[in-house]
């Protein structure tokens, strides 16, 4: 459950709206995604918790092509860092460079990894501080209507 004083959004609030590119340069809104459930995952290259848990945002990503988004959002790193992490942990969900920490402040994000589950209408359904495992995973993904 989330907290309401710490000026995270909440459980039933709509998430906050952000924009990222593509690598082919198009635009995408997390608006554009309502109709599908989101896994926002907060990460960075040198959080190993972060590293531990994308093989499995990486499984629930292939399990559910077209019925399921993960989206990961780099805090405060260069994109060739972000680049270079690929190599070593290759992912097929877009890994989004928020260099100036914009996208997690308007999440509170204060700890990585951070994960939010949003439901398909765009609405915060749970978010997870620190590591999901497989099991965890599973278990938000399940909830997700």
């Amino acid at each position: 459950m989330l907290d309401t004083a710490d000026g995270r959004p909440v459980v039933g609030e709509q998430a906050p709206d952000f924009s990222y590119q593509l690598p082919d340069g198009s635009e995408v809104r997390l608006s554009d995604l309502r109709g599908t459930p989101v896994v926002l995952n907060f990460w960075a290259t040198w959080c190993l918790p972060c590293v531990e848990e994308m093989p499995e945002l990486e499984q629930a990503a292939l399990a559910a092509p077209g019925e399921l988004v993960v989206l990961g959002v780099n805090r405060n790193e260069l994109p060739a860092a972000i680049e270079r992490f690929t190599h070593k942990v290759p992912v097929t969900f877009p890994l989004i460079s928020d260099l100036s920490g914009a996208i997690a402040d308007r999440y509170g994000v204060t700890a990585l990894p951070t994960t939010y589950f949003i439901n398909r209408d765009g609405t915060i359904a749970a978010r997870q501080l620190g590591a999901l495992s497989s099991t965890l995973l599973e278990q938000y993904l399940a909830d997700l209507p």
